[in-house]
């Protein structure tokens, strides 16, 4: 989670416009937390005190009127919280429905299945696979064995 959130203050102020190069300061003096963090600490919170994650999500976005979306970040936390394929895609399915509930603005299928695969691969990567990279098999894989 900790990367996650440093990761996300990096790069906050590369987003729009994105940079190209590798060469750049990691704390730039305008970078702050976004939307992202707040997202994952709602569902980091939600996880630890046994809330529902969007009763958690709507309680720190109301102090953050400007998080939105983040469900990459929010869903990155199931790989790490849960330990079986199946509680990740329980958990996971929970953590999407917030935003990718069909009709709403960024629901899309293959969007939900990309957030599940993510949460599946932290999961093995962190519990079976010590030493298991991050290539495109592994998210193929993912996919495959996600929602069919």
């Amino acid at each position: 989670m900790i990367g996650a959130i440093a990761g996300d203050i990096i790069g906050s102020v590369y987003e729009r416009p994105p940079i190209k190069s590798k060469a750049f300061p990691l704390f730039h003096p305008q970078a702050t937390f976004t939307d992202d963090t707040v997202l994952t600490v709602a569902i980091a919170h939600a996880i630890c005190s046994g809330t529902v994650y969007e009763s958690a999500v709507r309680t720190l976005g109301q102090r953050y009127p400007h998080a939105g979306y983040g469900a990459a970040m929010r869903v990155s936390l199931i790989g790490f919280a849960f330990d079986t394929e199946a509680a990740v895609r329980r958990e996971a399915e929970k953590t999407t429905a917030i935003t990718l509930a069909p009709g709403a603005l960024h629901w899309q299928q293959p969007l939900s299945r990309g957030l599940f695969a993510l949460a599946l691969v932290l999961l093995m990567r962190r519990k079976w696979h010590p030493a298991f990279g991050l290539g495109i098999g592994v998210l193929t894989g993912a996919l495959a064995a996600g929602w069919r």
